[in-house]
């Protein structure tokens, strides 16, 4: 694989275009302005399409809502259907647009588009590729991984494939980190990543670009929380604690069932043993603490429940759960979770929210 040399725009006719969504793009968007390139042209899809997020995050530091971003820096947002619509590529082109910029993007960029930007189509990726393709933050915090990265590549028809500009990766043990913490560290990470390409694309206009090695991907789908966030009492205890932070607060929890009702586990930490439970007993409720809080049989140990989530009331779970009694998801649902995904775009708004009683 040899490195090419990309050329780019200078900056004083340079003109970008936002493709997305959330913090990054919005952050970035003021790197532009406050580094004296033109100001960007925001894409997005359409704002019905953002009511999930507006429901779940609005109230998050990791979030800022481009609607409102658009609105206070007097900057042009596009609503759009599909960011391949020949129509909305024709009037990029028609705003001196000559780089597209992908951030949080749900859209997978197809070939017409590449083609008119003279391949100057790019995406910043919250992974360090090749081998953290698709979704990362849910992915990192289940599999538990020691690494967080961000990459700055240029699109290709394969997702996350695209020759490389700039990658960054941080060592850090995230085995406690919940999906907050982690996706500030990605914010950070992405930022020094854009503040460095800035500062190269204002020095000079050719920047190298380096092949992935295709062989080193690995790609990992995106979860939907009400889809794929289901509690398999099967699994060993760090699998159970995993899933629990990978689809906790922001996201609407990780479900499980009790006494034919769905609840969600929203917080809880894993306790050892000097012993192992039978498989009779994954998911028995074996103690309610003077605390409130459930202990519950796993294969290798204790998972401590903290706090539940209940007909939509934050609760501690001794306000529902009883010992002996048992925690359990039905196996069709289960395997609905495990194989079935869902586009980001067709994602549900949530239409309540979560009290604390």
């Amino acid at each position: 694989m040899v490195d090419e040399s990309i050329v780019f725009p200078k900056k004083e006719s340079a003109r970008f275009c936002l493709v997305g969504s959330g913090k990054v793009l919005t952050s970035f968007a003021k790197m532009l302005l406050d580094n004296d390139f033109a100001p960007p042209i925001l894409v997005t899809w359409k704002k019905s399409l953002h009511e999930r997020d507006f429901h779940l995050l609005r109230e998050n530091s990791n979030y800022e809502n481009i609607f409102e971003f658009a609105a206070i820096n007097n900057l042009s947002l596009i609503e759009a259907n599909n960011i391949n619509d020949q129509s909305l590529i024709e009037e990029l082109k028609s705003k001196n647009v000559n780089i597209i910029f992908s951030i949080s993007s749900r859209w997978i960029f197809r070939q017409p588009i590449i083609d008119a930007f003279n391949n100057l189509v790019i995406n910043i990726h919250g992974g360090y590729l090749p081998r953290d393709r698709g979704s990362v933050v849910y992915s990192k915090i289940l599999n538990g991984a020691s690494e967080l990265g961000v990459t700055i590549h240029l699109i290709s028809l394969s997702v996350d494939a695209g020759h490389i500009l700039f990658r960054v990766k941080k060592n850090i043990d995230i085995s406690s980190f919940s999906i907050d913490k982690i996706t500030t560290i990605i914010q950070n990470l992405s930022s020094g990543l854009l503040n460095k390409f800035l500062d190269k694309l204002s020095k000079g206009n050719a920047l190298t670009c380096t092949p992935q090695n295709n062989d080193e991907g690995i790609y990992m789908p995106q979860p939907y929380t009400e889809l794929n966030g289901f509690i398999d009492w099967k699994w060993k205890l760090r699998h159970i604690e995993s899933c629990i932070r990978a689809f906790g607060r922001p996201m609407p929890g990780a479900a499980t069932f009790y006494k034919e009702k769905k609840i969600k586990v929203l917080e809880a930490y894993c306790e050892n043993i000097d012993f192992e439970f039978h498989p009779l007993y994954f998911g028995r409720i074996v103690n309610i603490t003077t605390l409130g809080y459930a202990k519950i049989a796993t294969e290798d140990g204790l998972l401590v429940i903290t706090k539940i989530e209940s007909d939509g009331c934050e609760i501690l779970p001794s306000e529902l759960l009883k010992a002996p009694n048992i925690l359990y998801t039905p196996s069709d649902v289960l395997e609905k979770a495990r194989i079935e995904s869902k586009p980001s775009l067709q994602m549900a708004p949530i239409t309540n929210s979560p009290t604390s009683k």
